[in-house]
């Protein structure tokens, strides 16, 4: 009889040729998945970091020219930036609960230094004598400061 086919021999080594390549691909596969979820993570933790590590402060508040403007102080230990790659402000100001569009920077610059302070301008009247606002200012790294001005009768708050 004359039969053709595979030898067990040669079976085995592509069984076993088979196995390593499947083996091998799914290694590769795993070692990219394992570094992409590494990577996310240890972003996450250096965010977090940064996070804990920001503080922002509304020093006082005070009247010049009939608008109330703030002294924001950086009581972090890292320098907060004031916008983004893309040039977009990531300071957010909110007068009574509401967002205010129309502030701006007395001396715009990048970021603000640890300790450092930044003067804005909210371009809200100052209260009358007797009355009050409620200014929020919400920073990048998730940081705020609120404070409420009153007047008193004299130029600050």
């Amino acid at each position: 009889m004359n039969r053709k086919g595979v030898t067990p021999v040669i079976a085995t080594s592509l069984l076993i040729g088979i196995a390593l390549s499947t083996a091998l691909t799914a290694s590769v596969f795993m070692q990219n998945s394992l570094d992409d979820v590494q990577q996310g993570f240890e972003d996450d933790l250096n965010d977090e970091e940064l996070e804990d590590q920001s503080d922002l402060s509304i020093q006082y508040g005070y009247d010049q020219g009939g608008y109330t403007l703030l002294e924001l102080r950086n009581s972090g230990e890292v320098a907060l930036p004031l916008q983004n790659e893309d040039g977009i402000e990531l300071i957010s100001l909110y007068v009574s609960g509401r967002p205010e569009e129309d502030w701006s920077y007395l001396s715009p610059r990048p970021q603000i230094g640890v300790g450092e302070t930044i003067t804005i301008n909210t371009t809200q009247p100052f209260p009358n004598s007797g009355n009050d606002i409620e200014i929020e200012v919400r920073g990048p790294r998730d940081t705020s400061s609120s404070i409420i001005c009153y007047n008193d009768g004299s130029p600050s708050c």
